[in-house]
């Protein structure tokens, strides 16, 4: 294949609907939504809308203040450390925390903090044997080969399971703790409130768009169109499953030269009614924490400064590469 002889910005100028994209932050996070007219996924059904009205942007008054004083997010690290046979095996750190921000501090973690390092090994290889002999700190891996899933793919997912356990439980205890005021988690809450159906003034906030809610082109065109500051209504996130929440789309930054992704969160809140109370109110809560940008990280667009913050003290708390060296002992 030769190279283009031209640039596809110059190609495609007069092509209705085409934005070029200068720099995407991360190709993965910015797949494209396809409306039902033009697939063939006839047994897609769009989620619940919960908030009456039309289907059309939102407004949000913005009082320029937020009423968030606990951010929750996790953190994994991983280094491969060996191969038995076919079968990889990794060290990995994995951790969660939630701090308190105080003033303009955030400093304070109360506690909340929960970080460990283990091996991850294939279920029935000697080297998970071995580990469990000499008492080492260990995650058994089993791959579901039937479906195709890749070894490295089985231990990745392992390991994510390890994080989203600890998130859970330090998420769990600050609920049993009975904590005043509002904690904004980094990703959905569904899982973490599976099975609760009453209010709780938690907050999840959702960075990518790999799953469709909508498929309907009109709908789908509503939120890609969002504007700084707007909304989309209030919706039913995974209505058919056990775990559920309200949720809505919300644009933080808009960028010609960007994706329509970029600056564009999904927010999260109990399934219980008194959450209607509080859609524009998080919203402008959201929006206020805009400032300041999460440089130089690349997800700055939608990355939340104090979850940005927790990251750091997490990321703090891991052992560096060359310890992980020293662990693997090459």
């Amino acid at each position: 294949m030769t190279s283009l002889p031209f640039r596809l910005s110059e190609l495609l100028r007069d092509v209705r609907g085409v934005r070029m994209v200068a720099k995407p932050f991360d190709a993965a996070q910015e797949l494209g939504w396809i409306p039902r007219e033009d697939t063939a996924l006839e047994e897609f059904v769009d989620s619940d809308v919960v908030e009456a009205g039309p289907f059309e942007a939102r407004e949000i008054a913005q009082s320029g203040v937020s009423s968030f004083e606990w951010f929750e997010d996790g953190t994994e690290k991983t280094r491969l450390a060996f191969f038995e046979d076919f079968y990889p095996g990794c060290i990995a750190c994995v951790g969660a925390a939630i701090l308190k921000r105080e003033g303009r501090e955030m400093l304070h973690t109360h506690g909340y903090v929960d970080q460990k390092t283990f091996v991850a090994a294939f279920e029935g290889t000697q080297a998970a044997t071995r580990l469990r002999e000499r008492g080492y700190e260990f995650a058994q891996v089993r791959a579901d080969l039937a479906s195709g899933e890749s070894p490295s793919k089985a231990i990745q997912n392992r390991i994510s399971v390890e994080r989203d356990a600890k998130e859970r439980r330090i998420i769990a205890k600050w609920l049993e703790d009975g904590n005043p005021g509002w904690l904004l988690v980094d990703g959905g809450i569904a899982n973490i409130l599976e099975g609760k159906s009453e209010f709780h003034r938690i907050v999840g906030v959702v960075k990518s768009h790999r799953k469709m809610y909508f498929q309907e082109r009109e709908k789908l065109e509503v939120i890609q169109s969002l504007r700084p500051g707007q909304r989309s209504p209030v919706f039913l996130a995974n209505p058919l499953q056990r775990r559920a929440a309200y949720s809505w789309y919300l644009r933080l930054r808009h960028s010609d030269t960007q994706g329509p992704f970029f600056g564009l969160i999904r927010v999260e809140l109990p399934p219980a009614e008194e959450s209607m109370r509080y859609i524009d109110d998080v919203s402008s809560w959201i929006l206020a924490e805009r400032a300041p940008l999460s440089l130089p990280d690349v997800r700055f667009d939608r990355m939340i400064y104090p979850i940005r913050r927790v990251e750091m003290y997490l990321r703090s708390l891991q052992p560096s590469d060359a310890q992980l060296t020293g662990m693997v002992g090459t």
